[in-house]
């Protein structure tokens, strides 16, 4: 398979707008690649320089396509998400309007998806979080995610928060200036637990 992709926009029932993909797709038994993956929202952009997916033939009778699927690629370090174009999915997210800017590089093999570092930051620098080395297992129950985590956030930051989340923040709050956490998080999602 070789196929282009040179604009798709839509409009999803729940609201949720596409406003562009482009990629270019080049496929076979045992392998696939993306190249130039750029997908769009209204405020939101997640490029993909290239995204290698290998599904070896072989292991056919060793379980389904995604239990045997090996992909990796990074993240285009001019991708940012505004959380309020996902508002259809949950409508707490209608007052996140900020962009916050993302990069890093993501691999999968069966089971386990790992993160070697992944970055996430506003454009101004009030927030800033680096996910390294992080790890999510794949759990018949619950999947388990096990990372470091380092996050930085002034009071512009704790300020733009708190008010994406609809509250006033205690003066209190704005006076400490600066918070640091550096630590470990890990946990299934219905339980995460941070340390540091």
């Amino acid at each position: 398979i070789n196929a282009t992709v040179k604009r798709l926009d839509m409009i999803e029932q729940s609201g949720l707008a596409l406003k562009s993909l482009q990629l270019n797709l080049l496929a076979n038994s045992e392998r696939m690649v993306l190249n130039d993956f750029d997908l769009q929202f209204p405020a939101s952009r997640l490029k993909f320089d290239s995204i290698v997916a290998d599904y070896p033939c072989t292991d056919k009778e060793n379980g389904t396509l995604l239990e045997r699927l090996y992909v990796k690629g990074s993240i285009h370090p001019h991708s940012c998400v505004t959380l309020k174009d996902f508002t259809p999915f949950a409508s707490v997210l209608s007052e996140f309007n900020t962009p916050l800017w993302l990069g890093g590089s993501i691999q999968h093999q069966p089971g386990t998806t790992s993160v070697e570092s992944l970055k996430v930051c506003s454009q101004n620098g009030d927030i800033d979080m680096l996910l390294s080395q992080m790890q999510l297992i794949f759990k018949k129950k619950s999947p388990y995610l096990n990372t470091a985590l380092q996050i930085d956030v002034n009071n512009r930051g704790l300020e733009l928060l708190c008010q994406n989340l609809g509250s006033i923040p205690p003066p209190q709050l704005l006076r400490l200036g600066f918070l640091r956490f550096d630590g470990k998080m890990n946990g299934p999602f219905d339980n995460l637990q941070a340390k540091g």
